[in-house]
């Protein structure tokens, strides 16, 4: 044996030949599945997600009631009521104009009143005509300046003194708060006791007389004391429109 067979053997060949790689392409690797460890309360729904659409079909029903009992709130009651007061006419907060009252001999108005002190329950007499003058000079002083809004002297009435415990500014107006057809309207107008009203008094007040109702209550004590004094004298000679 030469010594370049003892290398052959010893060495191994080396494989140069160009072979096509295996078509088959090595497996993938196998992974354990895992299992879900969330409670089936926590797996998200896409029906409990999805955005509530409106029922269009109830909506609009409920917008027509709505606009119902607003014009049914804003239109005066034109029931026919038994007249509380000799003054006071069988429509709802509506008060005898001036001549008919002249013509019936009605000069003096009454109305209940209480002492905040006391308690002491009695009535206050005024005088039609003087009272109905000096509300009238009033305006004619004052109109200008009121600017649609009640002066401070009618959203704080100035209260008489006590007949009884002789308390000062301490008498009010006896008001209805179950019948507001039992208020006595025009009472409260010659006494300018009006802003001792609520706001829901006042309001009912602008309904029956067609008057908007909306705004503070300076606002609507003005349209009140506005329109009472256009129901004593529905031609006055002084212009508060």
């Amino acid at each position: 044996m030469n010594a370049e067979d003892g290398n052959n053997e010893r060495s191994p060949r080396l494989d140069l030949s160009l072979r096509p790689p295996s078509a088959q392409p090595p497996p993938a690797p196998e992974y354990p599945q895992l299992s879900s460890t969330l409670p089936s309360s926590q797996i998200p729904n896409e029906e409990s997600n999805a955005t509530p659409q409106p029922n269009i079909e109830t909506s609009n029903d409920q917008q027509q009631h709505r606009r119902r009992l607003r014009r049914r709130r804003t239109r005066a009651d034109m029931t026919r009521i038994e007249p509380p007061y000799p003054w006071a006419t069988d429509k709802r907060a509506v008060v005898h104009e001036l001549k008919y009252l002249q013509s019936n001999n009605i000069m003096k108005i009454k109305g209940e009143v209480i002492c905040k002190k006391c308690e002491m329950k009695y009535e206050i007499e005024y005088d039609l005509m003087n009272k109905v003058n000096e509300i009238t000079r009033f305006f004619e002083e004052e109109i200008d300046s009121m600017h649609d809004r009640a002066p401070n002297c009618w959203t704080k009435p100035n209260l008489p003194n006590c007949n009884f415990c002789n308390e000062e500014k301490c008498v009010m107006p006896v008001i209805s708060k179950e019948d507001d057809s039992k208020i006595n309207w025009l009472f409260l107008f010659l006494g300018q006791f009006l802003g001792c009203l609520r706001l829901k008094q006042l309001k009912h007040f602008c309904a029956q007389s067609n008057i908007h109702r909306t705004g503070a209550k300076n606002r609507l004590l003005y349209l009140s004391y506005r329109a009472l004094f256009h129901q004593l004298q529905p031609s006055p000679t002084l212009n508060i429109n």
